[in-house]
């Protein structure tokens, strides 16, 4: 498992951009502009699930309005 915020952060990144079909996002990417179809959002779930280990709540994906927040809310499903 990636243990350190850069490897966290580029996991992230990689997942969204390839479950949106995007060359690349970055921390202030609008995530509501990348369209947030159900079945993108429960993708994106359960890639960081297996890729991170880490449940992120539903309604932190539906509500973030950046990557920025999906990172929050990747860091608070790690923590103990």
């Amino acid at each position: 498992m990636p243990r350190s915020e850069q490897q966290i952060a580029s996991i992230v990144h990689e997942r969204i951009a390839d479950v949106f079909d995007l060359d690349g996002v970055n921390d202030s990417t609008s995530f509501v502009d990348l369209g947030l179809r159900s079945e993108g959002v429960l993708r994106l779930q359960a890639d960081l699930r297996e890729f991170l280990g880490t449940d992120v709540h539903l309604s932190d994906l539906f509500t973030a309005e950046t990557v920025a927040d999906i990172l929050r809310a990747v860091h608070r499903g790690r923590t103990p």
